[in-house]
């Protein structure tokens, strides 16, 4: 697990000029380590949870949703000997197997090629394949009821950074464009509105609580907006995004707790300043 260095700590250690004895400087302000273990959200003015995610080496195990209190769905998150996501299966309520709702490949050199979603008794309900074209873009190609029509094409950078994507709908294009500054995307700029996004850039960041999407997808973006779109870039970024404004006049607000070590343990959210939810956050302490 890669975990970022403390930026503002020094460590001094004194050693003798004439030690022979073998003894260790000791370390008297050891780095705190923390895997995450489960997230639970709720709906705002509800006790009882909405869905319970569990953690393993700061990776996605599985996700339990919930409706009224009553269980929805649940999933089990699959990955392959390099640690990167490759299934995610269908379960009961009791963690039996129902069958398998998505799939994902990839070439040898890392890049998803293709992605499968299932219907539940095995059949396949959409396939969709990435070609890399020599343009420095992506065509994505979905098939339905045997025919293939080109559903999205993604448009990278010099440095093979994704920085905008057009959708193909019935005729129609749609386009979204990503404003980064680092690591952080800054904005989504649509056709005929702009998403906005501010970072806590003061707070120091702590824990894989940044790095969860990246961490499925061995830290390969291309894959991770292949998966999730550009969202999971802007919750993955280096800094806690903590407010979204659209020029629509959307905001959305996230207000995040922590504990004593600094780990975020708690986000409140708000879509245009009424309180919607909020996440819990557990750790293991290694």
């Amino acid at each position: 697990m890669k975990l970022r260095l403390l930026a503002l700590s020094f460590f001094i250690v004194l050693m003798a000029c004439s030690s022979d004895d073998g003894s260790e400087p000791v370390n008297e302000n050891p780095e705190v380590v923390k895997d995450i273990y489960k997230f639970t959200t709720y709906s705002y003015g509800e006790t009882t949870p909405s869905s319970i995610a569990t953690f393993s080496d700061n990776k996605i195990d599985e996700t339990i949703s919930y409706v009224g209190g009553q269980f929805n769905q649940r999933q089990k998150y699959i990955y392959n000997e390099q640690g990167v996501l490759t299934e995610i299966h269908l379960l009961d309520e009791q963690g039996n197997f129902i069958s398998k709702y998505m799939q994902f490949v990839y070439d040898e050199l890392g890049r998803m090629i293709s992605y499968q979603l299932f219907y539940i008794d095995g059949t396949s309900a959409t396939y969709e394949e990435m070609v890399y074209n020599e343009d420095n873009t992506i065509s994505r190609y979905r098939t339905l009821n045997v025919e293939s029509t080109l559903y999205k094409k993604y448009f990278l950078n010099d440095t093979g950074r994704i920085y905008k994507m057009e959708t193909y709908t019935n005729g129609n294009t749609s386009t979204v464009e990503a404003i980064y500054n680092g690591n952080n995307i800054t904005s989504l700029i649509y056709d005929n509105y702009t998403y906005n996004y501010t970072y806590d850039t003061a707070t120091e960041v702590k824990g894989d609580f940044l790095k969860l999407n990246r961490n499925h997808f061995d830290n390969n973006e291309v894959n991770i907006i292949l998966y999730g779109g550009f969202i999971y870039i802007i919750n993955n970024a280096d800094n806690y995004y903590i407010k979204e404004e659209a020029t629509t006049g959307f905001t959305h607000e996230r207000i995040f707790e922590f504990d004593e070590d600094g780990f975020p343990n708690k986000i409140s959210t708000s879509y245009d300043g009424e309180p919607a939810g909020d996440i819990i956050i557990e750790y293991t302490t290694n």
